[in-house]
């Protein structure tokens, strides 16, 4: 009896230090993560600037690669502004973060990654490093279970890095962050001729992805969706879901399992009550529309999205907004 008590005493004062340790980094800027922090304050002093009708782009870097805000603005004579930073942020930070811009009259379009659809709770290196440095008032939004999740696998070197303080001045160099960031919030520095060794490596080494695989109907994904589009409505923001810039593969055509995932998720978030236009095959692309990753598109593939999203999305975006988003 002595030694299980023992034991169990040990394990809680580990359990105490570890959070203690974890405690006494927060708030402290990480250089992993302070090329988000920065591309988001970029973002929000683009936010400030506009008033009025706007239209807000919300989701990862797929959106950050991918949409030309300017047609955008032009096409619908609104400010527009991009706020996609990176998908490795998962589903809830997006979503809360986006809570922070929107107003009253907003149309909010959202081409969330598809692996926004199959977030299951599970956190990953990113969005545990950046919320300890930047954002740590997000663990609370969390559900417990995924809160102990992310306490328990927080790596001993990412909060050795917190007490370092590496974040502590901007990123202005590399390819990520407000360095490449334009006046809408769209990304530079990825036309054709910025294409170098590096990112024809990473094109060649990509693989498919296995969406259809990890997602099940009951995901988690859907609370937080769900919870995000009432909350939209009741402060009068009107929401357009469609799907992502995605680099096309046999296997999503071929295998059953993949094929299905992307033929019904349209109707599946129409159940649960989103605006989700479009059909996520006809946003597919090849090779060599992309930079350096399967969701980033490079920029003179960006135009010929954007063009093809205003085909799909037509004239009038309040057609898609319910009485109580409509001015």
């Amino acid at each position: 009896m002595r030694f299980f008590a023992g034991f169990v005493s040990g394990i809680v004062i580990l359990a105490l230090l570890w959070l203690l340790a974890i405690y006494g980094q927060i708030g402290n800027p990480t250089a992993t993560s302070r090329w988000v922090y920065d591309a988001y304050m970029k973002k929000e002093a683009i936010v400030k600037k506009t008033s009025g009708r706007r239209l807000l782009i919300v989701a990862g870097s797929n959106a950050l690669f991918g949409i030309d805000s300017k047609i955008l603005k032009r096409r619908y004579g609104r400010d527009c502004v991009n706020l996609g930073v990176n998908a490795g942020l998962l589903l809830p930070y997006i979503l809360y973060r986006a809570r922070r811009e929107l107003a009253r009259g907003d149309i909010v379009l959202l081409p969330l990654e598809y692996s926004m659809y199959v977030y299951d709770g599970e956190p990953n290196e990113q969005i545990i490093g950046f919320t300890y440095a930047f954002d740590p008032a997000f663990f609370f939004e969390l559900g417990w279970r995924e809160r102990i999740e992310m306490l328990w696998k927080t790596p001993l070197s990412r909060v050795l890095e917190g007490y370092l303080q590496t974040g502590r001045k901007a990123i202005d160099y590399g390819l990520y962050g407000a360095h490449h960031i334009d006046d809408n919030g769209d990304q530079k520095a990825n036309s054709l001729k910025d294409i170098g060794k590096e990112e024809r490596a990473a094109l060649a080494a990509i693989k498919p992805e296995r969406y259809g695989r990890e997602y099940h109907k009951d995901a988690i994904s859907w609370r937080y969706l769900e919870a995000f589009e009432k909350w939209a409505r009741r402060n009068g923001i009107c929401t357009i879901y469609t799907p992502p810039v995605f680099m096309d593969n046999p296997l999503y055509h071929n295998d059953a399992v993949e094929r299905a995932f992307y033929e019904n998720l349209p109707q599946e978030a129409r159940k649960h009550g989103l605006r989700f236009v479009g059909n996520p095959y006809e946003f597919m692309y090849p090779k060599e529309w992309f930079f350096n990753t399967d969701y980033h598109l490079n920029a003179e593939a960006r135009r010929k999205h954007t063009a093809r999203l205003v085909k799909l999305l037509g004239d009038d975006l309040q057609r898609y907004c319910s009485e109580n988003c409509r001015e």
